[in-house]
C-alpha cells in the first residue's frame, strides 16, 4: 500500500500511502503524499555557500528481487563527489548512505544537510528530536552529544501516514536512543 519513487539523484522525490477506510458502508481509497517536496541533500562550502551538484550517474538499479531493490548514484559538483548508494525493503523500510569525497585536492566543507520536508496536511505530528507529540514544524537539528539523551530519530506523521528518519552515524551513541543511560 506504499509508493516510493526516487529521483535521478538517488533521493527520495515522492513518497505516498493507499489506505483503504470504510464510510458509510462504502469502501473509500485514499492516496496521502507524505513529502511536500523531494529529498534534498545540501553541501556548504567553506563560507556556507550550497555547492551546485549535477547528476553525473542517475540512479541505477543495482540489485532488485521480491524482497528488495538497491540503487546508486553519483552526483558532481564544486569539486566534490557524492555517491549515493540506496536499498528499499518490502516492509517499507529504506536506508542510503551517502560517501561525500573531494574529487581532485581538498576541499573545505562547513556543513552537510539533508533537507526533508513533509506533506503537512498529512503529516500533522512529529516526536523525537527534542519533539514530544508536537504538532509538525519547522525543525533545524544538530546532533549533540549528551549523557542518556539519545535525540537522534524523528517520525513525522498521522494515524494512516508518516515518515520516521534515523540518521545514523559510527558507533553507539548513533545505534541506541538511550545511551549511556544508568
Amino acid at each position: 500500500n506504499k509508493e516510493v519513487t526516487i529521483g535521478a539523484d538517488g533521493l527520495p522525490s515522492m513518497a505516498a500511502v493507499r489506505t483503504v477506510k470504510q464510510r458509510q458502508g462504502r469502501n473509500v481509497t485514499r492516496r496521502l503524499n507524505v513529502l511536500a517536496s523531494p529529498v534534498q541533500m545540501i553541501v556548504l562550502d567553506a563560507v556556507g555557500k550550497p555547492v551546485d551538484f549535477a547528476v553525473d550517474l542517475p540512479a541505477t538499479i543495482t540489485n532488485y528481487s521480491s524482497a528488495a531493490v538497491s540503487w546508486r548514484s553519483r552526483l558532481v559538483g564544486g569539486g566534490i563527489a557524492i555517491v549515493l548508494s540506496g536499498k528499499l525493503e518490502m516492509d517499507s523500510y529504506m536506508t542510503f548512505e551517502a560517501m561525500v569525497s573531494a574529487t581532485s585536492g581538498s576541499v573545505d566543507v562547513s556543513d552537510v544537510q539533508l533537507l526533508l520536508a513533509a506533506n503537512g496536511s498529512v503529516a500533522r505530528r512529529m516526536f523525537g528530536m527534542g519533539s514530544i507529540g508536537a504538532p509538525v514544524a519547522p525543525l533545524e537539528w544538530n546532533w549533540e552529544r549528551k549523557q542518556g539523551v539519545g535525540n537522534n530519530r524523528l517520525w513525522v506523521g498521522d494515524v494512516d501516514a508518516g515518515l520516521f528518519v534515523t540518521p545514523r552515524g559510527k558507533g553507539d551513541d548513533w545505534v541506541s536512543p538511550t545511551y549511556g543511560k544508568d
